[in-house]
């Protein structure tokens, strides 16, 4: 399987890289704050272990070939410092005669920038993105408790289902007309 790859994405005033592992020195600073991992549990990442993640992600494809992974750091325009990530990986499911492309999206924004709306601005460029390239159905899975992220997937659509994971609920959202 083929997949898209990450390209430069801009929305007003934010720019979106692909993920390089050269991102890692730099994006362990953003990930420093443990508030981050409060619904999410684990721990800041140190810088090593972040580049090696980085190295796996950056292939763009699950070693079996079933997922597809896109990851873009998070930077306001002029080009400045990283404020957080966006990352979508990518499955195809199979339907009724035809397959579906389905996209699990995550974003993180560093706690000094949160509350402007980056997250919801990043993420909806991933979005939009990924629907240009023919994404019909769109997953995040976030803790009940998590009101910012909540707020965010409402903003782009999302509405939340039944289906609790690891104790986070799965919201989606169905696009019709993509490819």
């Amino acid at each position: 399987m083929t997949w898209p790859s990450a390209e430069p994405l801009t929305t007003g005033d934010l720019r979106l890289d692909p993920l390089r592992v050269a991102d890692a020195g730099e994006m362990a600073g953003v990930l420093a704050d443990e508030s981050l991992y409060r619904f999410t549990g684990g721990s800041a990442p140190a810088p090593s272990r972040l580049r090696a993640r980085y190295r796996s992600q950056v292939r763009g494809a699950s070693s079996d070939g079933t997922q597809g992974w896109l990851n873009w750091i998070v930077r306001p325009e002029p080009p400045g410092a990283a404020v957080g990530f966006v990352q979508a990986t990518l499955e195809r499911r199979s339907r009724t005669f035809e397959d579906l492309l389905v996209a699990s999206l995550g974003w993180v924004v560093g706690p000094v920038w949160q509350g402007r709306g980056i997250a919801t601005r990043a993420t909806g460029a991933v979005l939009e993105w990924l629907v240009s390239r023919g994404v019909a159905e769109f997953r995040a899975h976030i803790h009940p408790d998590n009101a910012a992220s909540q707020k965010v997937a409402a903003k782009l659509g999302f509405r939340p289902t039944g289906l609790v994971l690891d104790g986070e609920i799965r919201w989606v959202l169905e696009v019709s007309g993509s490819g």
